[in-house]
């Protein structure tokens, strides 16, 4: 709290200090209210506000220097305060401080030893977690008394401000998806969708912050002629499609992107070469230049395999043999059974 009286500063001394002590009141009960006053104490034996403010006050202006409210609110709750903890008291150097340690009088005799004096006051809050966020204004009013003479002269007042920042958590954006298909030989002939189970998924507070820059997909090993990856044309999305891969670029929300790449195809028109193919994906986030994590899907191809004719089958208690030199061989269960019969008559 500062004191103008007349329009001049009150300044704190040894002495008179406790005329804007900021003592906090006792709670009393049955009072929901904050009360302010003005020109008195709180006396805490009788429990009321007792040596009244005598006079006339020809105006009041009370102004509110914090930015953020609370800020000024919690000093003593929050544990915000000044202090000076690695200077003791020697000759003509004296500092005092009110109760909460809010406000600091420095006196000395020299420029230097009060210049010194400076460099030691610290700012601490011990609040956890640390705040509340907001900016904290520090000012310092000098005034500077020459050997000889009697009035002091102020300096021009010195502002910094001690700024608490909420902290910053970083942005990730994550891919999740199938990573494992075995597909037939003919359906790759017609066509499959490689992220079709694909969502992408960000901690991002504001939509923006999770906007996507551009994708990468490599193949491995490298796409032949015969083979393709199908990517949709999107109005604001530019693609790059190679043997090696797709390149996606392009500001756009993640909704944009897993739509588009949901919907990317591979697919051979003729028997492949390779049974076991890696697609991977990845994208980079327009905030911060965020990298995501790879998705790397593994196709694996069954290779169908025409069956050969059978040796021998089985056809009405006959068997139909294909080969000639096995069907001499075959054993015929019919003529068997008729010659065992004549036998036995």
């Amino acid at each position: 709290i500062d004191l103008y009286i007349d329009g001049r500063l009150f300044v704190l001394t040894n002495d008179n200090f406790r005329v804007i002590d900021e003592i906090p009141l006792s709670v009393i009960e049955g009072t929901e209210d904050t009360m302010f006053v003005l020109g008195a104490c709180w006396h805490a034996r009788a429990s009321r506000l007792v040596q009244h403010f005598h006079g006339q006050l020809s105006g009041l202006i009370i102004e509110q220097n914090e930015e953020l409210q609370r800020s000024s609110n919690c000093i003593r709750e929050c544990h915000q305060y000044l202090d000076i903890p690695d200077v003791q008291s020697k000759p003509n150097v004296e500092f005092i401080s009110n109760s909460n340690r809010s406000m600091w009088i420095l006196r000395t005799d020299t420029a230097k030893s009060y210049e010194d004096l400076l460099k030691h006051i610290v700012y601490r809050n011990t609040f956890e977690p640390i705040g509340p966020y907001g900016q904290r204004k520090i000012i310092i009013r000098t005034g500077v008394k020459c050997l000889g003479e009697v009035n002091t002269h102020d300096l021009p007042i010195f502002t910094r401000y001690i700024s608490i920042d909420e902290p910053k958590i970083p942005i990730k954006i994550e891919l999740k998806a199938d990573t494992n298909y075995i597909v037939p030989e003919d359906a790759i002939n017609r066509g499959i969708y490689l992220f079709r189970t694909l969502s992408i998924y960000t901690n991002a507070m504001k939509k923006s912050q999770g906007d996507i820059s551009d994708c990468t997909l490599i193949t491995q090993p490298s796409l032949s002629n015969t083979e393709q990856i199908i990517v949709p044309q999107v109005s604001n999305l530019k693609k790059q499609v190679s043997n090696e891969g797709v390149m996606i670029s392009g500001i756009e929300s993640i909704d944009a992107y897993q739509s588009l790449l949901r919907q990317i195809a591979y697919i051979s028109r003729t028997p492949i070469t390779y049974v076991d193919r890696t697609f991977t994906l990845s994208c980079v986030g327009l905030y911060d230049k965020v990298f995501t994590n790879e998705i790397r899907v593994r196709v694996r191809i069954e290779k169908q395999m025409v069956p050969s004719a059978p040796v021998a089958a089985v056809l009405s208690n006959k068997l139909v043999v294909d080969n000639d030199q096995t069907r001499d061989n075959i054993f015929n269960v019919n003529e068997e059974e008729s010659r065992m019969q004549q036998n036995k008559s």
